[in-house]
């Protein structure tokens, strides 16, 4: 998942944080913000007596109080479909998070890490409960389908807060199958649903320029457009549930196997002698240039190694997801071993948590301590 710089396009009509969030660690809600006195629940000015007080929490109060940010930024009465939900606040969904809350958004967050909310600008929610009565529009932004159907079907989960007219967007990488099964549930209680594969890394996330597929109704797509534009430059619609996630796990397949395969090359041409920088130029020069020659390695041959992306072990995840979903689709996998080896050796080697332009340094390590920077320090 790499970056995609170009000018937003959200008229277009063409159209993976890794923690696991099962049950809730903290006991606070933090959305006790000293905006919620200014959402209407004032004394009356008719001179009736105290028994017209706010009502105790409700779902509605919770939302006006997380809706004042909204309605400030929007000039709008304040609702709960003011308010964003996100659910994963990980490497990508807290940054996602983070774009929104500065374009004036009211986000409310949930996460087990203690002080993800904050870092990514939301307010913290106690639980996914919270999440799913209080937000109009909820994000999830989770490791796999496994950890989606904990967060859905779960106790306390999703489905058991859902209410019609919400929308769930799932910019997860999950198996197309699991994401359609998870809309039908959804659909079952009036609740609308998007599967969102995103493309561009955490620095496209940081700077609003990621790309998204997405499968669901377009209609649907049509009304979270607005909260789309903070944080994504290009928005495709590919088709019915599921088409969003089957787009992802292609193109990351594809990304796996260009990251794994240069950095076999570049591994070998260093140890042939050959400058990186000069190898790389005239790989781009040539047909053996890919998105990881023209994107990844400029920086890598530099050790830039660019992290804070896709670790290892995810990359690995994604290549077995694409495995099982061309199993479904009758389709042969002829070249997945490749990544899945080579990824698994940094694994092996201790860079599973690391970004996945690690792998070049698993190989060079099998390679005889192969470092692509190497050479050119030692011939600027």
């Amino acid at each position: 998942m790499t970056e995609q710089p170009e000018t937003p396009e959200t008229t277009e009509t063409r159209t993976t944080g890794t923690e696991t969030l099962e049950t809730p660690e903290n006991g606070t809600t933090g959305t006790e913000t000293p905006e919620a006195e200014t959402t209407g629940t004032e004394t009356p000015e008719n001179g009736t007596t105290e028994t017209e007080t706010p009502e105790a929490e409700t779902p509605g109060t919770e939302a006006t109080r997380m809706g004042t940010t909204g309605s400030e930024a929007t000039g709008t009465e304040a609702t709960g479909t003011d308010v964003i939900g996100f659910i994963g606040l990980g490497n990508m969904g807290g940054r996602i998070a983070r774009r929104l809350a500065d374009a004036g958004r009211a986000v409310l967050g949930y996460d087990p890490v203690a002080g993800a909310a904050e870092r990514a600008g939301a307010t913290a929610a106690a639980d996914i409960a919270e999440v799913a009565r209080t937000a109009g529009q909820i994000f999830l932004s989770l490791p796999d389908d496994r950890v989606v159907e904990a967060v859905t079907f779960g106790e306390g989960g999703l489905l058991a807060g859902v209410r019609p007219g919400q929308i769930v967007v799932d910019l997860s990488t999950s198996s197309p199958a699991s994401t359609r099964r998870i809309a039908a549930a959804l659909a079952a209680r009036g609740c609308d649903h998007l599967d969102a594969g995103i493309s561009g890394g955490a620095a496209a996330a940081e700077r609003g320029t990621l790309t998204l597929m997405v499968g669901g109704a377009e209609p649907v797509l049509d009304r979270v457009r607005p909260t789309l534009e903070p944080f994504a430059a290009k928005v495709f619609h590919m088709g019915s549930s599921g088409a969003g996630h089957s787009a992802k796990l292609l193109n990351n397949f594809l990304n796996a196997v260009s990251l794994a395969a240069t950095s076999e090359a570049m591994v070998a041409g260093r140890k042939a002698g050959l400058d990186p920088r000069v190898l790389l130029e005239v790989l781009n020069s040539s047909s053996g240039a890919n998105w990881a020659t023209a994107n990844r390695f400029p920086h890598i041959v530099e050790g830039d190694y660019l992290e804070g992306g896709l670790t290892s072990t995810l990359m690995i995840k994604d290549v077995v997801l694409y495995v099982d979903h061309l199993g479904d689709l009758g389709v042969p996998s002829l070249n997945a071993a490749g990544p899945l080896a080579s990824f698994g050796l940094a694994v092996s080697l201790g860079y599973a948590d690391e970004i996945s332009n690690r792998v070049v340094d698993a190989i060079g390590d099998v390679a005889g301590g192969i470092r692509l920077q190497e050479l050119h320090e030692r011939n600027p």
